[in-house]
């Protein structure tokens, strides 16, 4: 799929790591795919200098694992690319504590500066315990002298 990508829109680079240091890390719905999602954002914080942002994530008191499924090509723009084929993929999808989220930043120095309701969330099914929210962090300055 990255080369597929990358023949269409020939300016895309991907990698599998982390830069050394970036002004603003955003993740959108990428979280509660990860098998330690606090050990990312703890990492992705540690390397950001000004804001974070996280949006679409599945929040909920108590982690809830589900199969998620959907079409291949139902998250992205444009027709279906030549040679592929529009298939049913599934894959593990799990809910994130905010409040977990919210304490690794106090601890690597951030503020929520916003939190946002989310509509469009990543959010499964109509749980009662599973909610939507955008949150927004921004580093806090050094303290003066």
């Amino acid at each position: 799929m990255a080369e597929a990508a990358k023949a269409l829109r020939p300016g895309l680079s991907f990698s599998d790591q982390l830069p050394a240091e970036f002004d603003v890390f955003y993740s959108s719905g990428t979280l509660q795919y990860l098998s330690d999602p606090e050990q990312l954002w703890r990492e992705a914080l540690s390397r950001t200098t000004r804001y974070a942002y996280l949006a679409r994530n599945a929040f909920s008191n108590r982690k809830l694992f589900t199969v998620q499924s959907s079409r291949l090509f139902d998250n992205g723009a444009g027709p279906v690319p030549e040679g592929f084929d529009n298939i049913e993929i599934r894959y593990p999808h799990q809910t994130i504590s905010e409040a977990s989220l919210r304490g690794i930043a106090d601890e690597m120095g951030f503020d929520l500066a916003a939190r946002f309701e989310s509509r469009n969330s990543g959010v499964i099914g109509t749980r009662a315990d599973v909610y939507g929210a955008d949150l927004l962090f921004k580093r806090r300055q050094a303290d003066a002298g």
